[in-house]
């Protein structure tokens, strides 16, 4: 499994290198390539995977697992939500720890892109599940103060996304309402020769509201699609930083990634710090497309745009892209507008942490129950209603039938204490010895014993395994020393 686990990494690893390479040289003057669906003439540079269908992709899973197996699908789906949580909250953390460091050497594109990895990662859930590891540090929550914290996390998400859309639809409301459409032929002239430069040709409504201090674009559709100019004069020139820049935030989907990112707010809204780190990801965006238009350009033309960024600034709000910031992200992104610096592109660099993502998913788990395996797993079972017991070596590779002395196994192996998983990830152990135990008293259950966790098979409940953690680890002495294994079976 180790095997496969590495295989998916790099493969991910290697579809972000792909896309972010080529959304790279489509927004540097490379061809697009004949496509199947839509417009082959329009250059869309998102990055792979639209983000904002992480929520889909786990509202359709709770709908698959809900039919499917009900009360326990449900509980399947919010483990599935703590794991995206958990990874979602540590790597968020990580970056923005991380992010003046990459900011110095990498692309404000690659930055940018830095920030919504977790969803090609969760892209196929199921696979991660299928393959996870035994987690290194478990974290024990007893089951009934989980099932409340689960219920007061749930219920936080859903006012606080709702709460994000409904702010949405009001502030584009309060937008539209003060708008009237562009009707100067220049402007609207040099508005259509920006998007046949940029090679963006799906339809965009231009209008001018009293309602913004600042440019923006929001919307995702043919008919919600604008770009919204604040009731004052632009220079030719600023205009055309304008349009380049909020077409290039058109260009690479950066409504969907707001969307995303507010869903991160959403799913860890009782941490303070992942509302800073989505804060700093949106300035990456904003830092991203000020990278890309002012690329070739000489230290005046810089200057005008720094000008035109402290003469615009302003808070947007809703799913919106904004040209200009608020004061406290205004004095980064003016230095890094007048300052020319070198970075590299970062292709390598979102491949590895794609990669590492992938390989640390699993690292921590939860626990909702403790005791021993005969107080949480055999119960009412005894050493008599052992019908079988398999073994396989270190360095073997499947178990084999043994003799044993079965009461002693069976009270050693009973008295281990243990805490049951609430993951919904099936766990593999990527080598060493296992004993297995086939049980048959009220429907047959086989146990399996790893190192540092044990796999549970109830066959009268449709043969879905239960995952229980080991608080120390095996003594094999012990469990060779109950085994014949020179005896033929």
């Amino acid at each position: 499994m180790i095997l496969l686990r590495v295989f998916w990494a790099l493969l991910l690893a290697g579809f972000v290198a792909y896309a972010f390479h080529r959304a790279w040289k489509w927004e540097h003057g490379t061809p697009m390539p004949e496509t199947i669906f839509g417009d082959a003439r329009t250059k869309e540079t998102t990055v792979w995977l639209d983000p904002s269908g992480l929520p889909v992709i786990l509202l359709f899973i709770l709908i698959l697992l809900g039919a499917m197996d009900g009360r326990d699908g449900v509980e399947r789906f919010l483990s599935l939500s703590l794991d995206v949580m958990f990874v979602i909250s540590i790597y968020f953390l990580l970056l923005t720890v991380l992010l003046p460091v990459f900011r110095k050497h990498f692309s404000a594109r690659a930055c940018a892109t830095m920030w919504i990895l977790p969803v090609f990662m969760f892209w196929q859930a199921h696979i991660l599940l299928r393959n996870a590891p035994v987690p290194s540090i478990v974290i024990y929550i007893p089951s009934n103060v989980l099932e409340v914290l689960f219920l007061i996390w749930i219920v936080g998400f859903v006012v606080v996304f709702a709460y994000k859309f409904i702010a949405h639809f009001i502030f584009r409301h309060s937008v539209m309402s003060a708008s009237v459409p562009v009707s100067d032929p220049a402007v609207l002239e040099l508005f259509e020769e920006e998007l046949m430069a940029l090679e963006y040709y799906r339809p965009v409504r231009l209008v001018i509201s009293s309602a913004v201090t600042a440019p923006l674009s929001m919307g995702r559709t043919k008919r919600s699609r604008v770009t919204v100019l604040p009731n004052r004069e632009f220079t030719q020139q600023e205009l055309q930083f304008v349009f380049r820049h909020e077409i290039h935030h058109l260009q690479r989907g950066d409504v969907s990634n707001k969307i995303f990112f507010a869903f991160c707010q959403a799913l860890c809204w009782f941490n303070p710090l992942i509302w800073l780190a989505t804060r700093k990801a949106s300035d990456d965006l904003e830092l991203s497309c000020d990278e890309i238009v002012l690329e070739e350009m000489d230290e005046q033309t810089r200057r005008k745009y720094a000008e035109l960024l402290l003469n615009t600034a302003g808070r947007s709000g809703g799913f919106t892209t904004c040209l200009s910031a608020a004061a406290e992200t205004m004095r980064y992104r003016l230095k890094n507008v007048v300052t020319v610096r070198k970075r590299w592109r970062g292709t390598v660099l979102l491949a590895i942490a794609m990669f590492l993502c992938v390989m640390a998913y699993g690292t921590f788990g939860v626990s909702n129950d403790r005791g021993t395996v005969a107080e949480l797993i055999t119960e009412y079972r005894t050493a008599e209603d052992v019908r079988a017991v398999f073994y396989q070596p270190e360095g073997g590779t499947q178990l084999h039938e043994v003799h044993a002395r079965e009461d002693a196994l069976f009270a050693y192996l009973s008295s281990l204490e243990t805490e049951k998983f609430s993951s919904a990830n099936e766990m593999h152990d990527f080598g060493g010895q296992r004993i297995s135990l086939t049980l048959d008293k009220h429907g047959t259950m086989v146990m399996t014993f790893h190192d540092r966790f044990i796999e549970v098979y109830h066959y009268h409940n449709g043969g879905k395994a239960e995952y229980y953690y080991l608080r120390s680890a095996l003594d094999w002495d012990a469990v060779t020393g109950c085994l014949d294994l020179e005896a033929e079976r």
